[in-house]
């Protein structure tokens, strides 16, 4: 029987935008995952280092979030727009903690336009960008709007709350 152990470090670099608002913010910042895997019959380690960039919510009180929320509206450039691999949330800058459950991400819509019209839109299921949310953010010029909309955050004991918010594409 094999048995292999995984180690995973986390480090984050947080990315100034500007993104903030008195209740919710948003911000884009880079995580780089060391994953460490150890095969205990041959003793043999495996390093995978894995970059991704984030776009996260933070609610100051998760305890008291009301049904439906709109954070504020976050200015970014295309660069960095077309790097997003998922959506986050967190609460007061962290994730909460294991015991007390956390808000998931089970869906959210994403719409990209200019002033003019909606250019392409998708759902999508989960916090990880799918292929088809990652060719609407890949088409984005500035200019242009992303919006997340109908952003399904659900808690095991809280039940469910919806968000939205606004990137401006500089």
């Amino acid at each position: 029987m094999k048995l292999s152990l995984i180690f995973l470090l986390s480090l984050d670099i947080l990315i100034n935008v500007e993104c903030s608002s008195q209740k919710y913010k948003t911000d884009i910042y880079e995580r780089i995952d060391t994953i460490i895997t150890l095969d205990m019959e041959t003793n043999i380690a495996d390093t995978q280092i894995v970059k991704y960039t984030d776009v996260f919510i933070d609610a100051e009180n998760c305890d008291s979030m009301s049904g439906h929320f709109i954070a504020k509206t976050c200015v970014t450039n295309k660069f960095r727009v077309k790097k997003l691999t998922a959506l986050e949330f967190r609460c007061n800058g962290m994730f909460q903690r294991e015991w007390e459950g956390e808000w998931a991400i089970q869906a959210f819509n994403i719409k990209c336009r200019n002033k003019k019209q909606t250019n392409h839109a998708t759902i999508n299921q989960g916090s990880e960008f799918s292929p088809k949310a990652k060719e609407v953010l890949s088409k984005v010029k500035s200019g242009d709007q992303i919006v997340f909309e109908n952003i399904i955050l659900e808690h095991p004991i809280k039940g469910k709350v919806t968000a939205e918010f606004l990137m401006q594409v500089k």
